[in-house]
């Protein structure tokens, strides 16, 4: 057995925090001002692809984005973050495509 300790988490600082802030500022604001402004309001109860997909593509579009940008500012890649651009649209992207248009489909 090794009984050496493990090592301690690095604790966060303010320049973490900061820049969680930003990436959810530039994720999630954007489109909602662009969906207030387009008055895009999810069909009552039912879930279909023509409600759904284009709110779903503007939330991915700024994600993207925002992860994008603070992966530039702290000088990392976008494979640290989980979104490597060479697999950007292998077997993982269209077994998720799959499953997302399973969750929209009617039940029968």
């Amino acid at each position: 057995m090794n009984a050496s300790p493990s090592p301690q988490p690095r604790s966060r600082t303010r320049n973490d925090r900061a820049r969680l802030f930003i990436w959810a500022a530039i994720a999630y604001l954007p489109p909602l001002i662009l969906g207030l402004a387009f008055h895009v309001r999810p069909s009552r109860g039912v879930l279909s692809v023509e409600s759904e997909l284009p709110i779903k593509a503007v939330m991915v579009f700024f994600v993207a984005l925002a992860t994008y940008i603070l992966s530039r500012i702290e000088k990392r890649s976008l494979a640290d973050y989980g979104m490597p651009p060479r697999q950007a649209f292998g077997g993982r992207f269209w077994e998720g495509t799959l499953w997302g248009f399973v969750m929209l489909s009617p039940p029968r």
